[in-house]
């Protein structure tokens, strides 16, 4: 069978890696296009690829993630000014010790041998020689050379406005040691992408603009409302910051924001509800069907079978996995790929006999202990949240809010009330924080046989929940269950 590893070329009969490199990040690795390693194997060995093409994506990812870091801070005309003002400063271009700036009658400063050296690079560079009519402007010259000039034609550090970046970057530092959590990474990411490239400051994230961003996410149809509500919250938290530690003079606009109403109507009915018996019977079906893709076929079957969220079980490294163990299980935990939702998120939880089988089909045979289990593609949260949505639609699901990839948590949770299990099983099952002393017990060390038995012993209710908790629409076209 071929395999499409992305990321891997045959090239003369022998495999290797090969990636773009953006375009605007290409400085940054000696104006090269593409990054290409020889992987000293031939055509026929792809199975043996996988592992070193997934080591080299990931030391990858980092290197062009560093750059676009770099290439921020190298335009944040905050991060400008305080270059340009060391600069002035060590070359004695500031008073009171400006000796840099004085020379001796006839001859030129050191600084003016800097600046005539800076315009004409900045003439070569725009092609003023073939532009007779065209005087070379300020905004022609690199942006730290446009900094320093104006820094020494100041006389002092020029004030710049504060990028979302460098705000960022600061309440990442002094918050959370350099590593921004989770939803805030997520929510800035999400303001500059709707700002566009030339509005990446504070100042100008307005009120109105601030309503509108929210506006923007609650009609995208593809969040609840409590993540946009977790959106509003962690960017108010970064402004906050940002306007104390800088000691700005503006108002957080987005304290005191209220929700827009969703899409839909933004009610809390669409929270999510586990599938019936009937739906489940349709997912079944679907998954013996040939059309469905064979990565989305064994995420369904995890889902169904140990309750997880689907980025813990997409986000899985063959290191968490534990097939030879007494009791079969994963460790659902931080790892190279992805992080949990809650410090009581992490967990290990015991696999079924179909869902031990599942897990085969995609465990590389040659792998090392952080090797991914999915494609990065199925990593991103929006990305694998619309591919097994997808998937349940085809399966023959009433479209719903409601009814989700999310469900197979809650049908395994009703499953698991309806059999009368322990409250603490649950909870250590689902990762789910501890309310008292005692749950802390139960959460933390319950054997794993004992919650593989819990969940075999739940799964005759599988899909036991009354009729009346959907609406007519969300009911299955189908009653049988195979």
């Amino acid at each position: 069978m071929k395999m499409n590893i992305k990321h891997l070329q045959a090239r003369g009969g022998r495999l290797r890696y090969r990636r773009k490199i953006p375009m605007p990040l290409r400085p940054y690795f000696g104006g090269k296009s593409e990054i290409v390693h020889s992987l000293g194997l031939k055509v026929g060995q792809e199975m043996l690829a996988v592992a070193m093409v997934g080591r080299i994506d990931r030391d990858t990812d980092r290197l062009l993630a560093a750059a676009e870091q770099q290439s921020l801070r190298n335009t944040d005309p905050y991060e400008l000014s305080l270059i340009a003002e060391a600069w002035a400063r060590d070359n004695k271009y500031l008073r009171p010790d400006d000796a840099g700036r004085r020379a001796d009658p006839g001859h030129d400063s050191d600084y003016d041998e800097w600046l005539h050296e800076t315009i004409a690079k900045a003439e070569r560079a725009v092609g003023l020689h073939r532009m007779p009519h065209r005087e070379l402007e300020l905004d022609d010259l690199e942006p730290l050379d446009r900094a320093k000039i104006m820094t020494v034609k100041a006389g002092k550090r020029v004030e710049a406005p504060l990028t979302i970046q460098r705000a960022t970057d600061d309440y990442a530092e002094h918050r959370h040691g350099g590593t921004l959590k989770k939803a805030e990474e997520v929510a800035l990411k999400q303001l500059r992408e709707f700002l566009g490239p030339d509005q990446q400051n504070i100042a100008d994230v307005t009120r109105a603009t601030a309503r509108e961003f929210l506006k923007h996410l609650a009609h995208k149809g593809t969040m609840g409302q409590t993540t946009v509500r977790r959106r509003l919250s962690s960017l108010r938290a970064v402004f906050t910051f940002a306007i104390d530690h800088h000691d700005l003079e503006v108002r957080n606009p987005w304290s005191g924001l209220e929700l827009p109403r969703m899409a839909g109507g933004g009610k809390e009915s669409h929270k999510r509800l586990p599938f019936s018996r009937e739906h489940l019977g349709l997912i079944n079906r679907y998954l013996q069907s040939n059309s469905i893709d064979p990565n989305i076929r064994v995420l369904l079957v995890l889902l169904r079978e140990t309750g997880c969220r689907p980025l813990e079980i997409a986000g899985l490294i063959s290191s968490d996995v534990f097939l030879s163990a007494p009791v079969p299980h994963v460790w659902i935990r931080a790892n190279a790929v992805r992080r949990i939702k809650t410090k009581e998120s992490e967990r290990r939880v015991p696999l079924t006999q179909e869902a031990r089988g599942a897990l085969r089909q995609v465990m590389p045979v040659v792998c090392e202990a952080d090797t991914p289990l999915f494609p990065k593609t199925l990593r991103a949260t929006s990305n694998l949240s619309q591919r097994l949505n997808k998937a349940i639609r085809e399966a023959g699901v009433p479209k719903s809010p409601r009814l989700v990839s999310y469900s197979f948590r809650h049908s395994l949770t009703e499953a698991i009330r309806v059999s009368q299990a322990p409250e603490y099983h649950l909870k250590a099952i689902m990762g789910h924080s501890a309310q008292s002393i005692t749950d802390n017990y139960g959460a933390g060390g319950v054997d794993l046989g004992a919650l593989l038995r819990t969940i075999e012993d739940a799964w005759p209710f599988l899909g036991e929940v009354p009729e009346h908790v959907y609406e007519p629409r969300e009911r299955a076209p189908d009653g049988r269950q195979q």
